[in-house]
Formats: C-alpha cells, structure tokens, sequence
C-alpha cells in the first residue's frame, strides 16, 4: 500500500488505485499526508479548500468531506482521526512517496558522489509531475506546494552536478530541459544543462542554451548572467580545453542582518516551539521544547509567519531570539527590517526602499539594480528563489506594507510583526499567525527573579506576583520595573509596587527615559493612528467602570451609532489596543485603561460630562428593559428618553436579560456610585431601582441593601416622591428577605403612604402583597390576609389582571394554610385562568407552588411533587434563585412525607445551596430539616 503526493494525489494497493471520493477529499488527502502523524488545524484545512472569505458551512463542509475520506481509506492501513480543533491521518511514512523521497535526499548527502548520483535518481524517479496539483488552485494550497517544486529542483541539480562529476549524465539531459522549462530563470539549472548537453557532445545546443538564458535575464530582471552561468559558458567556448567537473561554487557570506539576541532570554517555549512549527522548521537540539500544542503542527505551517500582539508584549524579542536560535537553518543569510509602522517621529519605510537594501546586501552590486520598484521586486524573489534565507520584517504597519517583501516559490522564510492583526497576509498569503499574548505567571517570574537577582526578593513568590498584576503581565512593563530596582538597589520594592497601583502613578513609574522604554510613548504609537471614531472608543473605555464593553456601551460611549462603533472595535481589536474577551463583550489590561484614561481626562469638559450622561442613559434605559422582560407584569418607572448618542442593547428573551444583568452587575453597582457622587440623583436612584429586581434573584442581598441605600438618600435630596417611594419599597423588601421584620414594616409602610400620595395603585397593591407575605412569616395569619386583601382590591381598582391574578394567589395560599383547601384551590383556579390569560409564565409559578403545598396536605404526594416540579421549572428559567429554593423547600417537604428520604434530602441540598448563596435566613430552617433526616 503506498500514499502518493508526487503527483496527483493517490493511494494504490499493488498495481490498482483505491478509489476516493470525487470533490474536495482529494485535497484534504493532500493535506494530511503532507503532515503524516500531526494534528491538521480545521482553519488549516478551510484555507487550502477556500480562498478569502470561508462559507458560512466550512465547518460542516469539513467534517462531511473528511467522513467521506475515512470511509474510502477505511480499507487501507491509514488511520484517519479527528481531534480537538483539527484531524490526524496516522499510516508508516515509509509508505508515503514524499517520506521516501526526502529519506532518500538526506542519505544521499552523507555517501560518495556515485552513491549519492544513484540515490538521487531513485528520489527524481518517485515524481510522476507536479506535486498535489490538487493544492494549487488556492493561496493556501500553493504554500504547502509551492516549497516542494523548490525540492525537486533542489534533487535534480544535485543529482546532475553529480553525474557530471562522475563524468557521466546524458541520460538526464530530458529531466534538467523539462525543469528548465518550468523555472527558465534558474541560473544553476541552465548552467548544469549547459555541461550536460556539451558533455553529450551537443556544443551549439549548450552555447544556444547560454544565449537564451542572457535575454531572458536582461528582458525580465534587467540583470547580466550570474557567475556560475557565465563559467560553464566560458568553459564551452574553450574548446582546446576538457571542461571540468564544476565543483561547487561557494556562494559569498550571505548577509547577518539580525539585531542583537537578548542575553537573558527567558520562558517562551510554547511559542517559539509554534513559531518552529508554522514555518517548518525544526527546534534546535537541546532545546527541549516539544512540538507544542494540538492544533499547532506543520498542518498549518507555511513559509511566512505573522505575529502579532499589542505594543511592548515582546514581539520583536521573541521572533530575534528564535531567528538567533535557527540562524544555522538559513545558511544564505538572514535579512532584517525594521519597517517603522508606528514610529511616531519617522516615516514607514517605503517597500521598494526596503527591497533594494535587501537585493544589495544579497550581493547584487547598486548600479545593477534596476529603478523599476516591479523589476527590482522581480529580482528579490528571483535571488530568493535558490536560496535557504530568513528575511524579519518588524514592525509592519499592516498587511500591504509586508506583502512586497515576502520571498516568493523557495525554501526562505519570512517572519512578520505588527500591532495589528495582518489578517491580509494570513487570508490571502497563506501566513500562520501567532497571536502573541503576555507570557505565563511562572515565566514571568522566571524573568522578573533574573532580571531582579535580588537574594531574598527573587524568591518571594507574592511580591513577584503582585508586580505582574499590576504590570499587567506585560513584558516590557515588567523589564522598566527590574531595571529601576537595579539603578535603585537601595529603594524599596514594595514602595514600587504600590506606586504602580495608583492609576495616575503607574505609568510615571513605567517611564524608560526615551521613547522605546516609555509605555505612554509605546502605547501612543498605536493610540496616535487610529480613526477619530476608534480613538474616542478607546479613550472612552478607559473610563468606564466595568472590566469590558459591549458593542452598545461603546457606541454610547463614544456617542456615535452602532454600525460605525462595531468598525472601531474591530479596528481596536486588530490593533491590540483591546481584546474580545468573550462573544461581544471587549476589554483592556489595566496599563492600557490607564493610559486611555489619562487621554479621557484630558478631553474638554463638556464632551467628559456627555460621555457620563450618554453612559449612564445606555446602563439605565437597558436595566430596565432587561426589568420588563424579567417582570412585565410590575408597575414601571417612567423615564425620560434617552440623550441623543445613546445605544440601548437589544435584548429579547428572559435569558437574554439575566445574561446581560449578569454581565454587568459590577458595573451598574460602580455607575450608581459614581451617579450619586457626581450629583445625577435621578439616574442614581432609577439606576438602582431598575437593578433591584435582578439582585433580589440572584444576591448578594447585602450589595442590594447598599445600592437600596444609596437610592434612598439621592431620591430624597432631590425631593422626588416617586423615586423615594420605589427606593423605599426596594430596602423594605430587602429587610424582608434578611429577615428584618421590624425593618421591613417600617420601610413599607413609609413606601406606602408615598404611593399614596401620588396616587400609584399598582404600586400600592404590590407593596401590600409584600406586607401580607412578611405577616405570614411572622405567623401572623389575621394580617397577612388583611393586607393580601387590600393588595387584591387595589390591582382590582386599577384594573390590573396579573397583579389581581398574584393577590388571588395569595389569598389561596393563606386559605391553605388554614386548612380551608376548597377555598384555596378556588383561588388557585381563578389566579391561573387570569395569568394564562396575560400568558404570564413566571407568574404562574407562584400558582403551582401553592397547589403543591395543598396536594400535600390533602395526601396527594405525587400530584403535590409534579406540582412542586412544574413550579421549580418556571422558577429556574425566570433565573430566581430565592423562590426557586422555597420551591425545593416545599418539594422536600412532600418528597419525605411520601417516603422519599433521598429525594428529600437532595431537594433541600440544593435548596440550602441557594439560600446561602443569597444570605437568606430560611436557610437556618432548611439546615435543621436536613439535620432531622441524618
């Protein structure tokens, strides 16, 4: 059984093909066998079968292509695996045509020249035409088989120079033409088929084959024939003389362009072991570096790496100190340019300017390079073309600037760096991206303790930790810092460390002396070329009071539309200035907000105090409509439209309101603060209000007693009545729910009277169905229905179906719990035929509650349990933590009255779960039930 790639794609069986299936498998094969053993990215794989933009269906596409690929190959020894993130195809290389012809191709280095000749033959004959021509109807297909044409010749050459030293070779006259033909500017090719047509006595041919080769020079590079040409020529033109062997030609000292390694080059290996692994090269010995993480093998290796990263990550220090580490691997030189894409004091290097200092370092004397930028680029590529070089382009301002300069069909490599995602070169040019994050705690430490060397600090694992946290874990953030503890050995560390924890110190204490060692300097590099819409969002952010930003906040933040604020994300994004932390929601590390911080401060006042208030309207105008879809049923507060610029997030479902809610709780506690301290009382207290509902389902119930608070006291010195008398109601219930009583009825009585007095029924009936509940936990049952009562006839008064359908519920509950079941399922009916009406879900949970509690009492276990379940299912989805454990409370009442010990027990873990999470004091009962049970 033999794999083949030497040619079009096969797999034979002795002397027939195996059949495989039409369409895109046959380049997925390709692939695979390309990288025998290693895992293949699935975005590896997208990009050979696609260019530019992938199908909304690739994914899918993939999998069908490769279900279909395992079943034909089902017959054969292969064995082809999917895996997290990619695919494997595992089978004996030895039975792969290209394994044996590179095995072949190193065996042939270390025997004589006859053996070598021998074994290079049998390596030339394997090609049955151009390799996987199935790859190169795509950018991403021709860069894993453009390399191996540069291969085939590579063996041809060899293998005709030594046949001419073993003074044999006419029968390989037909191969090197026919390679010829494909490469015509290949200097060494023509030379060596020059001495093999006069060896085989064909002299005019030879010296025609010379000529040809000259116009072909000097029409397409404008360049006079190389040295090796013009020696074989001159070698024919003796004809008193045997030409002789041509012994390899040294080629003069390829160029050594890097700039100097770090010395004290620390952690990276993850990275510097992909970096090997996008461009093919192997980690140097003794490195100890494994081949790094599935998904990030040869499958996605190609001849150009782009990494990116955000300013002072180490991008630049990780890719000189690999190319130092694999200097050997590119025996013709190493090519280096620093581009300026961000140089806010010098103009980014010009491609054709960069070009031609990398043509003259590569030999080409500067009165033969042509003036054409085209010309001079053709001749870039064309001295690459043989050649074994490195060619580092830093600093690249994005994709267009790098793109002339990368080498073109050859065995070069060339490594790219940005501050912006150079998604052009990764889409269109097939390069592997790396994506340089700040290095791992053990790393940075490892860098901080030998940067520091400090006996006694190097080992004190919480102060080295505390200095990442408040660097950020940035690596040039944490090179200022070690270099300020050695040009002040006698300062103190820990004084450092809180400097570099106030915000408006920090970057003071993580200033360099010049622009390269200055964060503000290097952050403004990036900042200085942003559009005005991206740099307003970035500013902006970086004083807002949450960890992130959605898409809506930043537009409001910014005050401009949502479709403009998605292109400055991204633009941010591709940036590095900030990262996509989750699906829609992007953030920064604390240097980066510190910076942009400082650069909102400086804004004018006016547009500071707009952004605030766009930003609270954002916050304010969504919590509530996250409220409505949470309890669409309860009395609203009226708001004031938003100002112009804000967005208000588009949220649909329940779900979508508890995600958001979630999301944002720490930043809606931080803007309520914020709002009452800069004196916005009516965005504090409905701000708070419009977040109560939230907390009181899922706690902290403390954090809802101080923001309740905060609301009270802003509603009250603005003298609005309406806002005092919801801010009351909130800390009434909040003291309800704590089990302060005595507080409670106060707060709702004081919340009452203020209802009263703007004539809000709805309000009323809700504040005494509280009452009614609270009397009823203090088993007071005479004024929990007196105050129930009164609930029912204010939402009756006002017309209010589903507060009418709530208080009935209520009713039937206290009925029930005197006994009195007829009278409570009376109410149960009559509550659920208005809720259903109002298609008020949530509502109705409250309903089933009760008519479990009754089915238990009358002995009916399993109804009082499918009850109990239908009521704990709209709980949960509702996301209310506190009635959904009052629930399970029940449900393990009716679990052990039935004789369910387990069930019981389970039902009020969980339950004594929810209710330590929320700070209830039921939670003290539930624990005794569980203690009764053992």
């Amino acid at each position: 059984m033999t794999f083949q790639v030497l040619g079009p794609v096969e797999v034979r069986s002795g002397d027939r093909n195996v059949p495989l299936p039409a369409g895109q498998a046959p380049q997925l094969l390709a692939v695979l066998l390309l990288d025998v053993g290693r895992v293949v990215p699935v975005e590896a794989l997208m990009g050979v079968l696609w260019d530019g933009e992938f199908p909304a269906s690739a994914r899918k596409l993939v999998q069908v292509r490769m279900s279909q690929l395992r079943a034909a190959l089902a017959a054969t020894p292969a064995v082809l695996t999917g895996v997290r993130g990619g695919y494997r195809l595992d089978v004996d290389p030895a039975s792969v045509d290209l394994a044996r012809f590179r095995s072949l191709r190193r065996r042939a280095r270390d025997v004589p020249p006859a053996a070598a000749e021998r074994l290079l033959r049998e390596a030339i004959e394997l090609w049955r035409g151009p390799a996987v021509p199935e790859l190169r109807h795509t950018v991403g297909g021709q860069r894993l088989a453009v390399p191996l044409d540069e291969e085939y010749l590579a063996a041809v050459e060899d293998c005709a120079a030594g046949a001419l030293a073993a003074d044999a070779g006419a029968d390989l006259v037909e191969p090197v033409r026919a390679a010829l033909l494909d490469h015509p500017l290949r200097e060494r090719l023509r030379a060596l088929l020059m001495r093999l047509l006069y060896r085989a006595g064909r002299r005019a041919a030879a010296i025609e084959l010379y000529d040809e080769g000259r116009r072909l020079l000097a029409d397409e590079l404008g360049l006079d024939p190389g040295a090796d040409l013009r020696a074989a020529y001159r070698e024919i033109l003796d004809a008193d003389r045997e030409p002789s062997a041509p012994a390899p030609r040294p080629r003069p000292a390829g160029p050594a362009q890097l700039p100097a390694d770090v010395a004290d080059f620390t952690g990276r290996t993850g990275e510097l072991s992909l970096l090997s692994a996008l461009v093919r090269v192997p980690d140097p010995p003794g490195t100890g570096r494994d081949p790094g993480p599935a998904g990030t093998g040869p499958g996605a290796a190609t001849a150009v790496a782009a990494v990116t990263g955000t300013a002072g990550v180490g991008k630049t220090v990780l890719v000189v100190h690999w190319a130092h580490q694999h200097a050997a691997d590119f025996p013709d030189g190493q090519l280096y340019v620093d581009l300026r894409g961000f140089d806010p004091h010098r103009a980014p290097v010009e491609a054709s300017d960069a070009v031609r200092s990398f043509v003259e370092a590569l030999g080409v004397p500067p009165a033969e390079v042509p003036a054409d930028p085209d010309a001079q680029a053709a001749l870039y590529r064309s001295l690459l073309a043989g050649r074994r070089a490195l060619v580092l382009l830093d600093n690249a301002r994005d994709s267009d600037q790098a793109r002339p300069l990368l080498p073109g069909a050859g065995a070069s490599v060339a490594l790219v760096t940005s501050r912006v995602h150079l998604s052009g070169l990764v889409a269109s040019d097939g390069a592997g991206p790396l994506r340089l994050d700040v290095p791992a705690a053990d790393e940075a430490r490892g860098f901080l303790a030998g940067r520091l060397g400090r006996s006694g600090i190097a080992a004190d694992t919480a102060l080295l930790d505390e200095i990442i946290r408040r660097c950020a874990g940035l690596p040039l953030a944490l090179a200022l810092v070690a270099a300020r503890a050695a040009a002040h050995p006698a300062s103190s560390l820990p004084g450092l460390v809180a400097e570099l924890g106030d915000e408006a110190a920090a970057l003071d204490a993580l200033d360099g002396g010049d622009a390269t060692t200055d964060l503000r300097a290097v952050f403004s590099w990036s900042y200085d070329v942003l559009s005005p819409a991206a740099a307003a969002v970035f500013r902006r952010a970086g004083r807002h009071p949450g960890p992130d930003v959605t898409l809506a906040a930043a537009a409001s933040l910014a005050g401009i539309g949502a479709r403009q604020a998605r292109v400055a994300l991204h633009e941010l994004v591709r940036a590095h200035l900030i990262v996509e932390r989750t699906t829609g929601r992007y953030g920064s590390h604390d240097l980066l907000r510190a910076y942009a911080a400082e650069l909102a401060d400086a804004d004018d006042p006016v547009e500071r105090r707009a952004a605030f208030v766009r930003t609270l309207d954002h916050y304010l105008h969504t919590a509530r409509a996250a409220y409505l879809l949470l309890r669409p049923y309860r009395g609203v507060v009226r708001l004031d439209g938003p100002v112009p610029g804000v967005t208000v997030a588009e949220l649909a479902t329940v779900q979508d309101a508890l995600a958001w809610f979630t999301a944002e709780r720490d930043t809606l506690d931080a803007l309520v603060r914020q709002a009452a301290a800069a004196g916005f009382a009516r965005h504090t207290w409905q701000l708070a209000v419009a977040t109560a509902d939230f907390l009181q389902r899922r706690g902290p119930w403390t954090q809802l007693a101080a923001l309740m608070d905060i609301a009270v006291r802003a509603a009250a010195a603005a003298g609005d009545r309406t806002g005092l008398a919801h801010a009351r109601h909130q800390v009434a219930q909040t003291h309800h729910w704590l089990g302060e009583y005595a507080a409670a009825q106060q707060q709702y009585q004081r919340a009452l009277d203020l209802f009263a007095e703007v004539g809000d029924l709805v309000a009323q009936g809700h504040v005494e169905a509280d009452l009614g509940l609270m009397f009823e936990r203090r088993d007071e049952p005479a004024a929990a229905l007196d105050h129930t009562n009164r609930s029912l006839a204010h939402f009756q008064a006002a017309g209010h179906r589903v507060g009418e359908g709530l208080a009935l519920n209520n009713v039937g509950w206290l009925h029930a719990l005197r006994g009195d079941y007829e009278a409570a399922l009376d109410c149960c009916r009559r509550s659920r035929g208005l809720l259903r009406a109002a298609n008020e879900g949530y509502a109705e949970a409250n309903v089933w509650d009760t008519i479990g509690y009754i089915n238990d009492r009358l002995g009916r276990q399993d109804d009082a349990v499918h009850a109990y379940r239908r009521a704990l299912t709209l709980f949960t989805e509702a996301g209310d933590l506190y009635y959904a454990a009052d629930t399970l409370t029940h449900l393990g009442a009716a679990q052990r009255h039935a004789g369910d010990v387990d069930g019981a027990r389970e039902s009020w873990t969980r339950a004594l779960r929810l209710l330590e999470e929320l700070g209830h004091a039921d939670a003290t009962a539930v624990r005794a039930s569980l203690d009764e049970l053992g």
